[in-house]
């Protein structure tokens, strides 16, 4: 097995970044020795944390909704449940 070139894996690496998810970028940024890039972490990690905020509040909300809906569906579901006892008995 060949060992590669500084210049294929710089190459490698152009190909990936395009693609690169947040957690390549922060690695490859933290690794990286231009210190404009390394300065840009702060901000990075800012709008992640605001990211990963808002998801929370979203996703917190949706499952509050989803809980009140299936109590809604279940109080429905009783409803006819003893209805349908009342008007068996009659």
């Amino acid at each position: 097995m060949s060992t590669l070139s500084e210049v294929e894996v710089i190459a490698a690496l152009l190909e990936r970044l395009p693609e690169a998810d947040a957690v390549e970028l922060v690695t490859l940024a933290r690794t990286c020795p231009e210190f404009g890039v390394q300065a840009l972490l702060p901000r990075v990690q800012s709008v992640l944390d605001e990211l990963r905020h808002r998801l929370i509040e979203v996703i917190a909300q949706a499952h509050h909704e989803a809980a009140l809906a299936e109590e809604w569906i279940a109080s429905l579901e009783a409803l006819a449940e003893a209805e349908a006892d009342v008007e068996s008995a009659a």
